[in-house]
């Protein structure tokens, strides 16, 4: 399907180091969000994440919140910034000069406008510096780098499309994946 393309995207960018490209391949260039381990082929090859997003997603699991969680010391509440899968995106693209890839599964299905906020600016207009709404410390504004590959899919025959404005669509390259139906004939 879909998803199952996006990663052979970011194959075709081992291919180019004459790599045969495998699922178990793949798979070992899978950057965990919630981990600080790397695999050692990440500096030379890159790698990829994927988040799938949902109508309750928010900018704050995306990009950047306030979080709470609780002290183990006093059980008080602490409030605190965190960052999103995207700012650990731009961190990990930013050790690597290879591509590394975000995949954005069912990207239609989350309020873009209100998910990406100042990231619809900064897509386009990589060179600069973009303000963050929560930004902290070293991370008050970002700068998307170069290398960072976002590549959403989406299912043309659900009406959430219909909501994707044109500001959003204008920075993404659209790709129609059609069924074979040769595929789907000899199953039947």
């Amino acid at each position: 399907g879909k998803t199952r393309i996006a990663r052979r995207l970011f194959g075709l960018t081992l291919e180019k180091d004459g790599s045969k490209v495998t699922d178990a391949l793949l798979d070992a260039h899978y950057i965990d969000p919630g981990s600080s381990k790397l695999p050692k082929s990440f500096i030379e090859s890159g790698g990829w994440m994927l988040v799938q997003f949902h109508p309750s997603y928010a900018y704050e699991d995306f990009v950047q919140g306030i979080s709470a969680s609780i002290d183990e010391g006093t059980k008080a509440p602490v409030f605190s910034v965190q960052d999103g899968i995207f700012l650990k995106a731009c961190q990990l693209a930013e050790k690597t000069s290879k591509p590394f890839f975000l995949i954005i599964d069912e990207i239609n299905r989350g309020d873009l406008s209100k998910v990406l906020g100042e990231l619809i600016y900064g897509l386009e207009y990589r060179a600069q510096r973009i303000t963050l709404r929560t930004g902290k410390g070293d991370m008050q504004s970002i700068r998307i780098p170069e290398n960072l590959v976002v590549v959403g899919t989406m299912n043309t025959a659900d009406r959430s499309i219909a909501h994707i404005d044109y500001a959003i669509r204008r920075r993404f390259s659209f790709v129609t994946i059609s069924p074979d139906r040769q595929v789907v004939s000899s199953h039947m």
